[in-house]
């Protein structure tokens, strides 16, 4: 049976629902060409596009030429890519592939389209509330960098830190700081050297035997924007202090300004403290300062956790241009962007990317799963299109699973296979 049509006159959207143009690679609707005004294969303005068959704004393709005054080569140029989720995913590899970042455009979309080399099916897992996932596909775990797996990751982490701050909430003789570490940072600096140098800085602090004195734990999230002046990588904090008679935070902070400062003029760069990057956290509020870390406004998180940002500074890095994109996708392999130490250390909070990937594969009720046969000879953009089709929160479980029996699929779990009779 041919799959259905991801137009607007598929059966789950409706036949009453008016034509629209599709968008080539995720199916959310575009102007036809000419509708603007402006002449075909002219330079587009940024357009939050709705998709008909989603419902709602989940992200934007942004499109524009390089001014005469623009460096040829230069990371800043090209199309942006805004929101989160399977509909992200597909734009970013659409942006990589124009940029001419092919290679890390294939290694991105490999992401969720892959099934496990021990998987005889897909799974489609339903958690409740419009909320699946398919497992038995690999993921590629790029926390910070892939649209699809951050939104996982970050909640996961925020779970397991969760648990650990009721607890040391109800300690009376700790103190929170929040601290922000960052350097002065210029168009053109190679996004590797100055996370080299915020690292240097943080060990340099954790070795002094100063911080290891008063600081009894910490929480640390590496974020990286991108604007005007370049990439700008720079380490949030969470530091736990156990309270100690004579204990002063301004005179230990100017210890620890002293001390960054030092380390970076080494590296041939000068730090950037600005007010507020060093406060107290009331154990009260110990929650809320958690909640920080993956959906503040002013954490790159912040767009990742929400349907739609308009934020230009504080974006996701896979909505920072496409050739800064590959460049910090290049330099970050095998980087850890997230931390813990001391008394937030934990079993769960400890965890490394891959654990928290293998535990998408075992949450949630499942649904409905294809035979790895039938995945396997969709093309990659079928996958795509199916995979966003099971994402989509509009969705009931009910729909989904029409859909995806009427792709070839079956409905249900998977059967259990057959291991032959006990032997006494």
């Amino acid at each position: 049976m041919p799959a259905p049509s991801l137009t607007a006159r598929s059966p789950i959207v409706g036949a009453s629902s008016p034509p629209v143009h599709l968008h080539p690679s995720c199916g959310a609707d575009a102007p036809p060409p000419g509708a603007s005004g402006a002449p075909a294969g002219a330079p587009s303005k940024r357009t939050d596009q709705r998709c008909h068959h989603h419902g709602k704004v989940r992200y934007s393709c942004v499109s524009g030429a390089a001014s005469p005054e623009t460096p040829p080569g230069d990371p800043g140029v090209g199309p942006r890519v805004r929101g989160w989720g399977a509909q992200a995913h597909a734009a970013l590899v659409d942006a990589l592939r124009d940029a001419g970042e092919t290679r890390v455009a294939e290694e991105v979309a490999d992401c969720g389209l892959v099934p496990l080399p021990v998987a005889a099916h897909v799974t489609v897992h339903s958690r409740g509330g419009g909320r699946r996932h398919m497992g038995g596909l690999t993921h590629c775990g790029r926390f910070q960098l892939c649209p699809q797996c951050t939104p996982f990751l970050m909640a996961k982490r925020l779970e397991s830190l969760e648990g650990v701050g009721a607890k040391l909430a109800q300690d009376e003789g700790l103190r929170h700081f929040v601290l922000v570490l960052s350097l002065r940072h210029h168009r053109g600096a190679r996004w590797k050297v100055l996370v080299a140098a915020l690292r240097k800085m943080q060990a340099t602090l954790r070795r002094s035997h100063r911080w290891r004195r008063v600081v009894v734990g910490f929480v640390r999230l590496l974020e990286s924007t991108f604007g005007a002046h370049g990439h700008h990588p720079h380490e949030h904090l969470l530091v736990t202090i156990r309270v100690a008679d004579g204990f002063d935070p301004e005179k230990f902070f100017r210890w620890v300004r002293e001390t960054c400062e030092a380390t970076a003029r080494k590296a041939s760069r000068t730090c950037n403290f600005q007010d507020g990057w060093w406060s107290e956290v009331s154990r009260d509020q110990l929650g809320k300062a958690l909640g920080y870390f993956g959906s503040s406004d002013k954490m790159g998180t912040s767009s990742i956790l929400s349907e739609f940002s308009t934020s230009t500074k504080h974006q996701p890095l896979w909505c920072i241009p496409p050739k800064a994109y590959a460049q910090v996708w290049r330099d970050s392999h095998r980087l850890r962007w997230f931390g813990v130490g001391g008394c937030w250390h934990a079993s769960d909070t400890a965890k490394s990317d891959e654990e928290l990937e293998q535990e998408r594969q075992e949450t949630g009720l499942t649904i409905a799963h294809v035979l790895r046969e039938i995945w396997k000879a969709w093309t990659p953009q079928e996958r795509r299109d199916r995979r966003a089709v099971v994402h989509d929160r509009t969705l009931t479980d009910d729909q989904v699973v029409h859909y995806v029996v009427a792709c070839g699929g079956i409905a249900g779990p998977p059967p259990l296979p057959d291991w032959g009779e006990q032997v006494s």
